[in-house]
């Protein structure tokens, strides 16, 4: 029998585990939660037809439990909407900045043109209009280079976060451009209540980020000083007992942030932005400029492990030694996510010939880094011919398994039984989810 308290932790499990047509009045607060931060975070042109009713829906069921449904998205999930706005509606901006610095033309692809979605071309005609300076002459160094982009990436992006103190919730939900007028965005002067922004995002992240690295600083801080009772519980219990944080795991995380060079606010805003573009590169097949991008990342944020895991991912097809390089760097540095790290790791050996330490790696992480629940993860598709497409992965745990049972048996290799008994049973498990 599935006892589901025995489960670790995970949001995208708990929603995805809730019955499809069931009104999001019955669903758990973790659901809710997770559902309504995944919703805002989605460009509206990408939305279901029913999107609307259903996030006005879930609001109001979060209200009801002692969550303010309003304040959860303007307050708690504000902060990460304004990074993805930002970055997207900044891209042709911060190419130009990456082409002064490394002498190379790089532009913004046709191909992507036609892929962001039209809700952003507002935003990015009013960016070029406030930010309309630029600067002189090459940015050779990285010193200059950062401090460019952050000029992009902080002021274009507290404009947007202001917009998000006086706009409707209607506005903020469908990412609506202020008139695309340059008041729309200025005309906020009041100051902002840091400590409730810290709280409901405190709040979000508890909710609806699976691993405490995915949690902002202040939330840890939070998370801590309420484990302690050094201050007040921030929103109904039953709220709070959704989710049990691990002391242990916690100051953990709490330490390695501290002695992290992306603890500044600012430089991880940057980092975030310049990650999301360089996704968006990759989705629209621009590897080049995705590249690049990732390069600029590691430069300015150097142990940034997740960045050294994308750079590696972007390269894969086009320089696989290179490649497994960053990747391996990225595991030993600590990247909190194993069997997408192995998975990329084991394209590079099958590109380079290397089927057997493809297999030997493959077999390492299941034996030493099992995950108990599923890993969602955006991997590359291994083809024959062409390019490789880009695809979301319900589980990595079995993209690794399935990898490995084709390496293993184009081999002949005796571990065959072995990863096709692995192979299904997670997928045993993920069939399993999808009907409860």
């Amino acid at each position: 029998m599935d006892n589901q308290a025995e489960r670790p932790f995970d949001a995208a499990e708990a929603l995805i585990r809730e019955a499809p047509k069931a009104s999001p009045a019955t669903w758990g607060t973790v659901s809710l939660a997770k559902f309504v931060k995944d919703l805002a975070l989605t460009p509206p042109s990408e939305r279901n037809a029913d999107s609307r009713s259903q996030a006005l829906a879930a609001m109001a069921a979060l209200t009801r439990r002692g969550l303010d449904g309003h304040a959860y998205i303007r307050y708690g999930i504000g902060s990460k909407l304004a990074d993805h706005i930002a970055a997207l509606s900044s891209m042709a901006r911060l190419l130009q900045l990456v082409s002064k610095h490394s002498g190379h033309n790089v532009t913004l692809p046709s191909e992507l043109e036609g892929e962001l979605p039209p809700e952003i071309w507002e935003w990015a005609s009013l960016c070029e209009e406030l930010l309309s300076d630029e600067p002189a002459g090459q940015l050779s160094a990285d010193s200059d280079l950062l401090e460019e982009i952050m000029k992009v990436t902080h002021d274009w992006r507290l404009h947007i976060q202001s917009w998000m103190f006086t706009a409707s919730i209607t506005e903020i939900m469908d990412w609506k451009c202020p008139g695309g007028t340059e008041e729309g965005l200025t005309g906020f002067s009041g100051s902002t209540d840091t400590s409730l922004m810290e709280s409901f995002t405190w709040i979000s992240d508890r909710l609806t980020e699976t691993y405490l690295s995915d949690w902002q600083v202040a939330s840890l801080h939070n998370e801590f000083r309420w484990i302690r009772g050094e201050i007040p519980t921030p929103c109904p219990e039953n709220v709070m007992s959704a989710r049990s944080v691990n002391l242990v795991d916690l100051t953990l995380e709490i330490t390695l942030r501290a002695t992290s060079s992306t603890k500044d606010a600012s430089l991880a805003s940057t980092v975030g932005q310049l990650g999301i573009q360089a996704l968006q590169m990759l989705k629209s097949g621009d590897r080049t400029s995705a590249t690049a991008l990732f390069r600029v990342i590691s430069r300015i944020a150097p142990t940034d492990v997740e960045s050294k895991n994308n750079l590696g991912f972007a390269m894969i097809q086009d320089s696989p030694r290179e490649a497994l390089r960053h990747l391996k760097s990225a595991a030993k540095s600590g990247y909190d996510q194993p069997f997408i790290n192995v998975h990329n790791r084991m394209l590079c050996h099958l590109l380079l010939g290397e089927f057997r330490e493809a297999l030997l790696i493959a077999d390492q992480v299941w034996v030493g880094n099992f995950s108990e629940s599923a890993v969602p993860a955006l991997l590359w598709r291994k083809i024959d011919d062409g390019d490789w497409p880009l695809e979301s992965y319900p589980d990595a745990r079995q993209a690794v398994a399935a990898l490995a049972l084709e390496v293993a048996e184009s081999m002949g290799s005796e571990t065959s039984e072995t990863w096709q008994s692995r192979f299904s049973s997670v997928s045993l498990e993920s069939t399993g989810s999808e009907e409860e």
